[in-house]
């Protein structure tokens, strides 16, 4: 996560096949952040460094658009980051997933991706 994982107590795990293993929050049983309450981020000053790089926006600007409710099916992102970042699409300026270089696609892919259920 690039911060001091022990102030996130038991609340870390880690994930992946590889070495070293990639640490990130713990999810809840519905995918949703460990932390994440009724008002939000309930470590929003605090969170870590994934989440405040985190832009809705850019997330799913790199999906078809075809593909969003498989997405949200699947669980990738929440209806509500998904809404969210319609809602913002406006001042991004990206380029288009078919034009990423399968490269570019797999390390998005490896970014935001959740722990299956």
């Amino acid at each position: 996560m690039g911060d001091q994982i022990e102030k996130y107590g038991d609340n870390v795990q880690e994930m992946g096949d590889s070495q070293p293993k990639r640490t990130a929050l713990k999810f809840k049983p519905n995918g949703d952040c460990i932390f994440l309450g009724d008002k939000g981020c309930s470590i929003y000053e605090d969170r870590p460094y994934v989440c405040r790089d985190f832009d809705c926006r850019r997330a799913v600007a790199n999906f078809p658009k075809t593909a969003l409710n498989e997405v949200v099916r699947a669980g990738v992102f929440s209806q509500d980051i998904v809404d969210a970042a319609k809602e913002r699409m406006g001042s991004l300026k990206q380029e288009p997933w078919e034009k990423l270089t399968l490269e570019q696609k797999r390390q998005y892919l490896l970014r935001f991706s959740r722990p299956p259920r």
